[in-house]
């Protein structure tokens, strides 16, 4: 004599349904395996393309650092030139105040504007300051000797050092995103179901067990992507403001060596007296001043562009840990799934199956009979009487056949 007792069809179908259900999700989860890597690539490209900036940057420095030099070059230059040329011009003219020593005064003026090697000073330039000089130079007393100094060095501290723009750093990413909120909510559900089966299904309650850590895995990858979002945003503000910073630096240079260039011209005509130079001294700061402005604007620029970048670093770094979490999660649950799927093939063939074969074509009919001997164990309390108030119960056993296993 045995005991056998049978699960309802409701729970046979539900365990069914989730199985089936539990399956599809695993291929859904591998499909967006697929995505995942495709997001990588994308990530990795979006490095690439930060070194190809980086190099640019290099560049950019080489060629911001050699003009700088080359202008402070040129304005150590300007005070020599124009004391050399000033007091040339006064050692001739010492002993006459002719018409004469006004000529060459025009001329050596003229000289020194073609011999003064400044970027930015073209032929027409040169041709308008020569006129000017025709015009307006001459030679009315006897000057002292002159010595011109403190134009360079004022217009060298207003430049400052030149700006060096700072790279961008940004790691390759190995793990990308994909949405997969559902489909885990979907499959968490799935297992409840299944957890009334988990102390006759080992494998069952392991897979089960596994749930909870790939869906914290989901939550923490979640929020890499919004800060990856967020922090997008800031690098593309920073880079706007990078690129606004370049172009008020260009604008900056230019402005440097057209008062650099009016700067020369005032020296030409050194022989109109202290008040000429004080003028040239004047434009020359003056376009110094819009130059450090230009190089202010460009650092902001590159300090907005750093910010940028070290927030989508901190982003990357939780996007890279969740992501290995959430590889973690979907290993063991395939594992699980996969274990899942033989223990029910098991349960059908040398459980249900057989019980059918037993059975034959009155299985629906055992089965009823065994509800009714369920419900009559549920009303029955006692079977030879029970004292008035006193709690009883009745369990009915059922005697079947012994179950013998094949001689084969």
């Amino acid at each position: 004599m045995s005991n056998l007792e049978l699960p309802s069809d409701t729970e046979l179908k539900a365990v069914k349904k989730a199985s089936s259900a539990l399956e599809s999700d695993a291929k859904k989860l591998q499909e967006s395996a697929t995505e995942i890597q495709s997001a990588i690539d994308k990530m990795n490209k979006l490095s690439e393309a930060v070194e190809a900036h980086n190099s640019k940057i290099d560049e950019h420095n080489k060629e911001v650092s050699e003009k700088f030099s080359s202008a402070k070059s040129a304005l150590d230059d300007i005070d020599k030139k124009a004391t050399d040329k000033a007091n040339e011009k006064i050692a001739s003219q010492k002993d006459s105040l002719s018409s004469s020593a006004t000529s060459k005064a025009k001329e050596e003026a003229k000289s020194a504007i073609d011999s003064v090697n400044m970027d930015g000073l073209t032929d027409e330039m040169k041709s308008a300051l020569k006129s000017a000089i025709d015009n307006n130079v001459s030679v009315s007393a006897e000057p002292s000797s002159i010595e011109i100094s403190g134009l360079a060095s004022d217009a060298e501290k207003a430049l400052g050092d030149a700006p060096s723009a700072e790279k961008l750093n940004i790691g390759k990413v190995n793990v990308g995103l994909s949405d997969m909120e559902t489909l885990l909510k979907d499959m968490k559900t799935q297992a409840a179901v299944l957890e009334s089966f988990a102390a006759n299904t080992g494998s069952l309650s392991d897979a089960a067990s596994q749930i909870p850590d790939l869906i914290k895995g989901v939550d923490e990858l979640n929020t890499g992507a919004q800060a990856l979002t967020a922090n997008n945003k800031t690098l593309t503000s920073g880079m706007k403001d990078l690129t606004s910073g370049l172009s008020t630096l260009s604008t900056g240079l230019d402005t440097m060596t057209k008062g650099a260039a009016t700067l020369t011209g005032n020296n030409s005509v050194l022989t109109k007296g202290a008040s000429s130079v004080d003028k040239g001294t004047g434009k020359l700061v003056a376009g110094s001043s819009q130059l450090v402005t230009g190089v202010k604007a460009y650092a902001q620029g590159v300090n907005a562009a750093a910010i940028g970048v070290q927030s989508l670093s901190s982003g990357m770094n939780k996007l890279d840990s969740a992501g290995g979490q959430l590889t973690s999660g979907i290993d063991k649950l395939a594992t699980g799934s996969d274990t899942l799927t033989k223990g029910l093939k098991t349960f059908n063939d040398d459980g249900i199956s057989k019980l059918s074969d037993l059975a034959g074509d009155d299985l629906d009919s055992v089965i009823n009979h065994f509800k009714a001997v369920k419900k009559a164990d549920n009303r029955y309390k006692s079977f030879g009487g029970i004292k008035k108030n006193a709690k009883g119960s009745v369990k009915f056993v059922i005697e079947t056949d012994p179950i013998e296993a094949d001689e084969n």
